[in-house]
């Protein structure tokens, strides 16, 4: 009995540093069907599959919508867009290959983070110069993060950041009793690519940049961030009371509207 279990075991664990090593982006980049009708102005399909869904008046100030693992457009149309939209901006939301109508999936985060980079500069180009800020939560703050460091992105705003790949998995694993034991694993040697927030900090020096992390956010834990930043003087971090990781872009809303406003302010 004691030797099955043991193989039991070994064979749950070899299947995980599998999935960690070669299939990291079917986790990352999970299938999500659209399940409402969406209410963008514009729609627009990458080469890669990327949907880019607009709302709101061209030719004035543009935020890029970096959206979590888990989309969530019709949310976010309701709750986030109109107010943005209300202050003056026209918002570019991105649904991931897989995800809300997307098609594709997405086969190299590395490649993806790369072909993000240059639409986000091709959509900051039809916007007026100087006014085109970056924002992105969950999972979005990575990929926001490492495609800002462009010239034509004045501003970038994070929310329920994690500070890299394997942090993440980790919390993930570790907020389930049953996973707990895979955390025995050596999960960063296990990626292909870590993605560490600090990495694209560095390149985003000359931007200003606004974190907003959840006091009690249990997901991308503020502890993490906050010794992060002890290697970070250009960042701003607001502390959010009371929020987790599933609210805190709603409970720090007017205030992430006042940043993204000033930061187009010339």
């Amino acid at each position: 009995m004691l030797k099955v279990i043991m193989l039991l075991l070994l064979a749950i664990y070899t299947i995980t540093a599998y999935i960690l090593h070669s299939q990291s982006t079917g986790f990352l980049f999970p299938s999500i069907p659209l399940v409402e009708v969406t209410n963008e102005e514009r729609v627009e399909t990458m080469a890669n599959g990327t949907l880019i869904r607009s709302y709101g008046d061209e030719n004035g100030a543009c935020i890029i919508f970096f959206p979590g693992q888990r989309g969530g457009v019709k949310y976010y149309e309701r709750t986030l867009f109109n107010r943005f939209q209300s202050v003056g901006f026209q918002v570019f939301s991105l649904s991931y290959p897989g995800q809300e109508g997307a098609i594709a999936r997405v086969d190299s985060v590395e490649r993806f983070i790369v072909e993000i980079k240059e639409e986000v500069e091709r959509i900051s180009l039809d916007c007026l110069p100087s006014k085109t800020i970056v924002y992105g939560r969950s999972l979005g703050a990575t990929l926001a993060a490492y495609s800002a460091n462009t010239p034509y992105i004045v501003g970038v705003i994070l929310e329920g950041a994690s500070i890299s790949l394997d942090k993440a998995i980790y919390h993930y694993l570790y907020k389930r009793w049953y996973l707990k034991p895979l955390n025995l694993l050596p999960i960063h040697a296990l990626l292909r690519e870590n993605y560490p927030l600090l990495d694209a900090l560095v390149g985003l020096s000359e931007k200003p940049v606004v974190i907003y992390q959840g006091e009690n956010d249990e997901v991308t834990p503020l502890r993490d961030i906050s010794i992060l930043l002890n290697h970070s003087d250009t960042v701003d971090l607001k502390v959010v009371a009371n929020g987790k990781h599933h609210n805190t872009y709603y409970l720090a809303l007017p205030d992430i509207i006042e940043t993204a406003s000033r930061m187009v302010k010339n």
